[in-house]
């Protein structure tokens, strides 16, 4: 019987805190894991955030945000899930764009900057992000 290996870890990047990296290959249109939902345990398997939603551990708590990701949420039934919209080489760093998060789950303009919510589009980050492939 082989062992499958995981698709993503947590790991330090110099500049942002931790970060969701790829442990191997990952085609388009590949569920990594699920993102949000309503369904888990506060606080044992995520923080709650707006309107009830749960964050993923690690997976939410760690795919940073860029303006140029390499997956998105889908939401598939109550739950969100992380879905791959790219090829991400083993050892890049998995992205999502919070906007496009908040967005799904309606979250009111109003609230955004209560939970973090901008356009990180500054350089340093951004520049962070295509550093961060091993």
């Amino acid at each position: 019987m082989s062992k499958q290996k995981a698709l993503f870890r947590v790991q330090d990047t110099s500049l942002i805190g931790k970060g969701l990296f790829a442990n191997t290959g990952i085609i388009p249109e590949t569920k990594i894991g699920l993102y949000l939902s309503k369904s888990l345990t506060p606080i044992v398997e995520g923080r709650v955030l707006y309107d009830g939603w749960i964050e993923s551990i690690p997976i939410a708590r760690y795919a940073n945000h860029s303006s140029s990701p390499n997956c998105k949420v889908s939401l598939i039934g109550s739950n969100t899930f992380l879905i791959s919209t790219a090829a991400i080489k083993e050892n890049e760093q998995i992205t999502v764009n919070y906007i496009e998060v908040a967005e799904l789950i309606k979250l009111p303009l109003d609230e955004y900057d209560k939970y973090g919510i901008k356009d990180f589009a500054f350089e340093s980050y951004e520049l962070e992000l295509k550093k961060s492939v091993i």
